[in-house]
């Protein structure tokens, strides 16, 4: 089994790959369809060979046959609502998922009020159909407590799937999707966000948008475009760029900024007990290589007292010591414009929050390690990359670096809220940590095309940046188990880097 999946998106993203192909006019209405190239031709795009190389690793099988189990338990979870899934179920659905995944298909999760429908196609041979028939039905009627009916066919070396089997009415042109996708193409995905019942989208915070997504193979690279256009226009603060980059140094191997979100964030629970003034509009992110702890962050806010705080009164909440659910203890500076989170497990400095002020602004900074002191700026030719009037967010990075620094971050987070880190050896982890150097460089814009449309591109050797393919291991090897008792005597080690990649 090779390993992708084509964007890192959440585990009903994922769940959708059993969807279908799309149908002849007039169009039936869809919550997702999609054509995906397939595993097995990534070989065959030369203009992208990073994605071949992360898809071919020694470790890709063994996280493909883990991946492919988080798929029936997802599965499970969308048709039943449950997340018990029965071992024979997932058992008998998991090769299916990984067959899919490696053949070409395209597909459509039709938009119907009570029930789930869909129709799917792909490049399966005929000598599977029945063990896919076999498949289905045992899950689907275990899931649903007796046989609905989905329908199996072979036609023309196509696999054809519809469940219910009365969807087959709703995709009388499945071969024809297959045959019109350019010889370069990697995925292609249309997405009413809106729609979906069990949907990640923060609907709270920005209503949901209906999401084209496109990636293809080209110079050595996955360019992918996804296209956001939301129900209404959006009201975005596109205030000039106050990045600290006095706190920036030519050491920086990742930098992400974003701007104009005060209107979003100001709808979130966590910032509703703000003063206007005190909301963020800004934000950035950046790494350094010393350690995988040198992760920063900045944004400037109008009134910082008031910040610290709002902030200092909702994170003493959390964090007192002897908090069940959260470890850690917060201290504040006497004068109240310093934090830090210690009592939690770490090889070096606690993470920390201050406020700093240059040129009469005043910025919310923090992170854990010292920054190592350099007089040499960062690179003009970064800063230059967010000179764009409608760009809403920029990310670089040296995705190695990236990856390596969202690891580390992502097992202290799992130990604040009480679990134990995801071993190395677990099958995504080892799979990550294979393809880390193979990777390169990796770079998103965010602009606002229109008032209600957002464009997202991407270049990217492997089409996903270090903190998805994160996101994406974790979610393979599935989450921690939780840390019972005195979480000290637990994690007799803290959080510090992983050791050296075997050559």
């Amino acid at each position: 089994m090779r390993l992708f999946t084509c964007l890192a998106l959440s585990s009903v993203t994922i769940a959708l790959l059993i969807a279908g192909c799309k149908p002849t006019v007039p169009e039936d209405p869809f919550i997702a369809r999609w054509h995906f190239a397939g595993v097995s031709k990534f070989a065959q795009l030369t203009n992208a060979p990073g994605l071949h190389a992360v898809t071919t690793t020694r470790s890709a099988a063994a996280a493909g046959d883990q991946m492919a189990k988080r798929l029936s338990e997802t599965l499970w979870l969308v048709v039943t609502g449950q997340t018990n899934a029965p071992e024979p179920v997932v058992q008998a659905a998991a090769p299916l998922w990984r067959e899919l995944v490696q053949a070409e298909s395209a597909g459509t999760v039709f938009d119907t009020p009570t029930h789930l429908e869909f129709a799917f196609c792909a490049r399966i041979p005929a000598a599977r159909a029945d063990a896919w028939r076999a498949g289905l039905i045992q899950f689907f009627s275990t899931a649903k407590g007796g046989d609905i009916g989905v329908f199996v066919g072979h036609t023309n070396g196509l696999l054809t799937v519809a469940f219910p089997a009365t969807a087959m009415s709703k995709a009388p042109s499945i071969a024809s999707r297959l045959a019109t996708v350019p010889a370069d193409g990697v995925l292609d995905a249309d997405l009413e966000l809106s729609k979906w019942s069990q949907s990640p989208w923060p609907k709270a915070l920005l209503p949901a948008p209906r999401a084209k997504v496109t990636s293809v193979a080209t110079n050595q690279i996955v360019r992918t475009t996804v296209s956001l256009k939301f129900p209404e226009a959006l009201k975005i603060e596109m205030e000039p760029w106050q990045l600290p980059t006095f706190l920036m140094n030519d050491l920086t191997r990742s930098l992400t900024a974003i701007r104009g979100i005060r209107p979003m964030v100001a709808k979130s629970p966590w910032f509703q007990s703000y003063e206007p003034n005190a909301v963020p509009n800004q934000f950035t992110i950046w790494m350094q290589p010393l350690t995988e702890l040198q992760t920063y962050v900045g944004f400037p806010v109008g009134n910082s007292q008031s910040f610290m705080a709002s902030l200092t009164n909702q994170l003493g909440k959390f964090f007192t010591g002897e908090n069940p659910a959260v470890m850690g203890m917060l201290n504040v500076s006497t004068n109240g414009q310093g934090l830090l989170i210690d009592q939690i497990p770490i090889q070096g400095p606690p993470p920390n929050l201050s406020v700093v002020r240059t040129n009469n602004i005043s910025y919310i900074a923090g992170g854990f390690f010292p920054s190592k002191r350099t007089t040499n700026p960062v690179p003009a030719a970064l800063l230059k990359q967010l000179e764009k009037p409608d760009l809403i967010a920029y990310s670089w990075e040296i995705t190695e670096q990236s990856i390596k620094h969202w690891l580390v971050l992502s097992q202290l987070r799992g130990i604040v809220f009480r679990r134990y880190p995801i071993p190395l050896q677990a099958p995504g982890q080892v799979w990550l940590d294979e393809v880390t150097s193979k990777l390169g460089n990796t770079a998103t814009e965010v602009r606002l095309a229109a008032p209600n449309e957002v464009i997202l591109t991407r270049s990217a050797p492997g089409g996903l940046a270090g903190l998805e393919l994160v996101a994406l291991a974790r979610w393979i090897d599935g989450p921690g188990k939780p840390i019972k008792g005195n979480p000290r005597s637990a994690l007799p080690k803290g959080v510090s880097p992983p050791p050296p990649r075997a050559n």
